[in-house]
């Protein structure tokens, strides 16, 4: 009998540290876990009655037309369980393309059940008996009913503690591959920015994967391929581009292949220059590089059009005349600028402009916070571009006037000016 098909979409750059997190729980909680396969999101599946491969490949080509990626953000923890299984993961918030593409999907594929009716979850743990994912629940820290307390008291006695709490994460996912399995073998792969299916071979191929990165970046405007200099002088804003740090690559889940320090240099020195002109002004909020002085320093710094005005971060020692902060205003909008957002003072009436946190916390330190009247400009979250500070102070106006008091959504922030390319 032949065994059923799923439809899987990879975690792309951000796979590295999901798996350090996945890593982590297994290790709190003494959860069984296999980290050599590829950790993925099931889009739709298990699928029975489908016209075979062919026909499930063809739906996939038309339901992923004029997508180059479908990104996702893992919001915290979320539970799910059914059939007697149940799991512990991160909770899915799909963007608004990975919504319409399973949409598209389950059209063609007419009699597929559609999963996840209460959401999207990215499992982190193996299947658990009913009160121990309960109990696994608790030593999260999240919230559950008298009856699943109870279950934990009778159920559960005897049941080692966790040895940490683990968490939660809230971080980015750009997923560029999709991925047909059948039982737990790979039929095909499918690369969006490309737009090919891939053999095993390309498929495993490291520097197929590299290009597929860099067609990637191009398309998303995080690697400049023309100058967008405009006429006249600008003021921008960006921080946190870790040039020669190989780890970050991992941590903040770059689109860049693991060992592609250089590569990454490169793409972010020629994102600054295609953007910034010699006669603009830069106001750099922290982490140049990673703990790097004199010649090493200077050979990044001279490459860097424009005047450039350094905020201290903390990997900023050899940069001797750093600010700690900033005061600026423009358009009546007044910033004060510092690389950490928990260093600022709580009773600063404006606008706190920061880096440090990269993409590592999207709910609490997006991009643009209205509410809490912060602004993220971490290299991470910008595209990998300087911001002109006269669009942030667009934006900000223009929220203001309608009373805004959120956040600027990932998606918002993916079409924002960083973008152009």
């Amino acid at each position: 009998m032949e065994e059923p098909l799923r439809i899987d979409l990879l975690l792309g750059p951000a796979e590295w540290r999901v798996k350090d997190r996945i890593r982590e729980c297994a290790e709190a909680y003494g959860f069984a876990r296999d980290g050599s396969e590829a950790l993925s999101l099931t889009v739709l599946g298990p699928l029975s009655g489908v016209a075979g491969l062919d026909g499930l490949e063809s739906a996939v080509e038309r339901a992923a037309e004029g997508f180059f990626h479908l990104p996702f953000l893992l919001d915290g923890w979320g539970r799910a369980g059914e059939n007697g299984s149940h799991v512990i993961g991160y909770a899915v918030r799909p963007s608004p393309a990975l919504v319409e593409f399973r949409r598209r999907l389950v059209r063609d594929v007419h009699e597929a059940p559609v999963p996840g009716g209460r959401g999207w979850l990215l499992p982190a743990s193996p299947p658990l008996s009913r009160w121990m994912q309960a109990a696994v629940w608790q030593d999260l820290g999240q919230r559950t009913r008298f009856a699943e307390r109870l279950g934990c008291a009778l159920f559960c006695r005897g049941r080692a503690a966790a040895r940490y709490r683990v968490r939660p994460v809230h971080i980015p996912a750009e997923g560029l591959r999709i991925r047909i399995m059948c039982g737990n073998r790979v039929r095909s792969m499918f690369d969006l920015p490309s737009g090919d299916w891939l053999s095993a071979r390309e498929a495993g191929d490291p520097a197929r994967m590299q290009e597929t990165l860099r067609q990637f970046r191009i398309a998303s405007g995080r690697e400049r391929t023309a100058s967008a200099v405009p006429e006249g002088r600008e003021v921008y804003v960006i921080g946190d581009l870790h040039l020669g740090h190989a780890n970050i690559i991992r941590f903040c889940g770059r689109p860049f292949p693991p060992d592609g320090t250089e590569e990454m240099d490169e793409v972010l020195i020629a994102n600054w220059n295609r953007t910034v002109g010699r006669g603009d002004h830069v106001l750099f909020l922290g982490d140049l590089t990673y703990n790097r002085a004199g010649a090493a320093l200077r050979r990044y710094t001279e490459r860097l059009n424009g005047r450039i005005t350094f905020i201290r971060g903390n990997h900023d020692g050899a940069i001797r005349h750093a600010k700690d902060r900033l005061l600026v205003e423009i358009d009546g909008v007044r910033f004060l600028l510092l690389h950490n957002p928990r260093l600022a003072p709580r009773d600063f009436d404006g606008w706190i402009m920061h880096g440090h946190t990269h993409n590592n916390d999207l709910r609490t330190h997006p991009f643009i916070d209205f509410g809490a009247r912060r602004v993220n400009v971490s290299a991470d979250v910008t595209g990998f571009c300087p911001l002109p500070l006269s669009s942030i102070t667009d934006l900000i106006r223009a929220g203001t006037v309608t009373g805004r008091q959120d956040a600027v959504p990932l998606w918002e922030m993916a079409e924002g000016p960083g973008t152009a390319n």
